[in-house]
């Protein structure tokens, strides 16, 4: 598992030197095979069993040629003989780049796998050994590179009973290792780019990968035009809308059937008629459509103003409704045995929604007249879902009842995306990073069928008293009862007995340690502000102070020259005595005695007099702050 992982690093390795051409990714690894035939001749059988042993997956017998005429005509590494066979030109059999690209990618995926191990038993405790973890890193392209995944090797002695499990910790040290570990994150994103690259051989001969496919109709699923109209976390949705803007630019139309454009309206309107009686929703499961609607505080008018607008925001974006084709007996399909066969791939899927996608697939079986498609750029219709459970039954289901087809009724949106950008002249640089991200945040939320025996349990509780209502809204609610549903169950669709009561534990806990850090940091506010507060106000007391005792032994001294030298009579009478000038002469006159016998100071009464000020005012403007 290790080598072929390897190998889907060595290919993104090589398209980033040439981006052009498909083909010349896989000529290293071409040239590695052909040298391990020891004869100078090989037939192409004996080619295919090289290449699968050197890389670990089987492709398409169309892609095998093409890289053999490659491989012949541009690189001259063989030359085609009769009979079908090929005479290997030893001299130009170089190995040596491929082996040095294969050695550096092996060096940094073990480094990863080292890291990974240390994060799930330093940050989850769980111990995974060094040599299990291929088989983790393996799973994350289940949804991305379907084809592949099932033409590897080793695919059968890989047990895939615990992937929830195991696409949980991946997930989480994805998210991890972004920002923060840049080595280990770009030894993650090349194996699953050089995955996506190789998955375009099960679609479309390698020629005709850069034909526009004109004459195709795109129709999508009610999930993946949510995500378009951005009723979802942002992660999810950047790549939903970079696919449509890639259609655009390469003219394909993009439909929605109207009993699609139906569903969307029912659950927007199911979504106001709760928000009126409830005033908060409840989501099947976080992250979807409700729970973006709790998170935006959406009100019922606000999700009716949305449906107003629907039909114009997907004209926007140049995707048009139409109805689905009339029953035609010779195109006719087994819409009961289909239904059973989505039924037994997702159990807990209602009946509404599973009426409503064999519709869509039938839909699409009818609009291609029957036919099985070859290639994806001469298909006349494909239905593109965001549930990899709906396309895996729709592509067993048609293949069996109908023959095999290249290209599926059917197409899980990461792997479609994929197709597309390999077409597009204009590629969106990240969009790989992207799609991981978003396929790794998707992994790290509880399932539908875990998020409903959750809820379940708590709704129990709360009937029976276990816990309060505020209680429940946080178990429902809160992003920390999620993580900690994650952690606790690992991705795994059982809810025990104690798993809600410990995850209500976690979130209080962290609400409580939240709160605390909180209330501290508020009282330290609170602390730095009064210290401010009481500076400000000691200055205002300080200069009130000093202003006040300058203005009194201004008015003093004044007061004093006038009486002394301006107001002193030449002589004393009755009348001279109650005069004005007489008085204040008397006074300063006696004050002056009084200092002269008893020490009485002026300066000591302004003072006084300038404290009891600075006090008033110090003491006016606490008040005027204080709440």
């Amino acid at each position: 598992m290790e080598k072929f992982l390897v190998n889907m690093a060595v290919v993104k390795v090589n398209w980033d030197h040439s981006q052009n051409d498909i083909l010349d990714n896989y000529i290293p690894l071409v040239a590695h095979a052909l040298q391990q035939h020891e004869d100078d001749t090989l037939s192409l059988e004996e080619f295919k069993t090289h290449f699968r042993k050197v890389s670990e997956f089987d492709i398409p017998t169309g892609a095998i040629i093409s890289l053999l005429k490659r491989a012949s005509k541009k690189y001259d590494l063989v030359q085609k003989g009769s009979h079908g066979t090929y005479k290997l030109n030893r001299k130009n059999l170089d190995q040596s780049s491929y082996i040095q690209a294969r050695d550096r990618e092996t060096r940094r995926y073990n480094q990863m796998k080292s890291a990974f191990c240390r994060f799930c038993k330093e940050h989850l405790d769980v111990i995974v050994e060094n040599a299990e973890a291929d088989e983790y890193f393996f799973d994350t392209l289940y949804e991305i590179a379907p084809a592949l995944f099932a033409r590897v090797s080793d695919i059968e002695h890989i047990g895939q009973s615990d992937m929830p499990e195991k696409q949980y910790l991946v997930s989480r040290f994805v998210g991890h290792v972004v920002g923060n570990d840049d080595t280990s994150f770009e030894a993650i994103l090349s194996f699953v780019r050089g995955a996506m690259l190789t998955e375009t051989f099960y679609y479309s001969h390698p020629g005709d990968i850069p034909k526009k496919m004109r004459e195709a109709k795109v129709f999508f699923d009610t999930q993946f035009l949510l995500r378009v109209l951005g009723y979802c976390d942002e992660v999810l949705s950047e790549p939903c809308r970079e696919l449509v803007e890639m259609l655009r630019g390469m003219g394909v139309k993009m439909r929605v059937f109207s009993h699609t454009r139906d569903e969307i309206v029912g659950i927007l309107n199911a979504a106001a008629a709760r928000l009126r009686t409830h005033g908060r929703l409840t989501s099947r499961r976080p992250g979807d459509v409700f729970d973006h609607f709790n998170s935006c505080g959406y009100t019922s008018s606000d999700v009716e103003l949305t449906i107003a607008k629907l039909d114009n925001n997907l004209l926007k974006r140049k995707i048009a409704v139409e109805e689905k084709p009339g029953h035609r007996e010779e195109f006719g399909v087994d819409e009961k045995k289909l239904g059973e066969l989505i039924k037994e791939k997702i159990p807990g899927q209602n009946e509404a929604a599973r009426n409503h996608d064999v519709d869509c697939l039938s839909a699409i079986h009818r609009l291609r007249h029957g036919r099985p498609m070859e290639y994806l750029e001469s298909c006349s219709a494909i239905f593109i879902t965001t549930n990899a459970a709906i396309a895996s039954a729709s592509s067993e289901f048609f293949s069996t009842e109908h023959g095999r087809s290249n290209v599926p009724v059917c197409m899980g949106d990461q792997v479609f995306t994929t197709l597309i950008w390999m077409k597009a002249v204009n590629k969106v640089p990240d969009l790989p990073k992207e799609q991981l991200v978003a396929q790794c945040y998707a992994a790290t939320q509880p399932s539908e069928a875990l998020w409903s025996k959750y809820v379940a349990e708590a709704e129990r509780l709360r009937a029976d008293g276990g816990v309060e209502e505020e209680d429940y809204a946080v178990l429902v609610h809160s992003l920390e009862a999620r993580q900690k549903l994650m952690e606790l169950t690992l991705g795994e669709d059982e809810v025990l007995h104690g798993t809600v009561q410990d995850v209500l534990g976690a979130a209080k806990s962290k609400y409580t340690m939240e709160v605390t850090e909180e209330l501290a940091k508020v009282k330290h506010r609170e602390r730095s502000q009064a210290e401010r507060i009481e500076a400000v106000s000691g200055t205002i007391g300080e200069v009130t102070y000093h202003a006040t005792l300058t203005c009194l032994l201004g008015i003093w001294v004044f007061a004093l020259g006038l009486a002394l030298f301006g107001s002193a009579p030449d002589e004393w009478s009755v009348e001279v005595i109650f005069s004005l000038d007489s008085w204040l002469f008397l006074i300063f006159a006696g004050a002056t005695l009084l200092n002269l016998i008893f020490g009485v100071r002026v300066l000591d009464h302004c003072r006084t007099l300038a404290t009891a000020t600075s006090g008033f005012m110090k003491k006016s403007f606490d008040g005027f702050l204080a709440p």
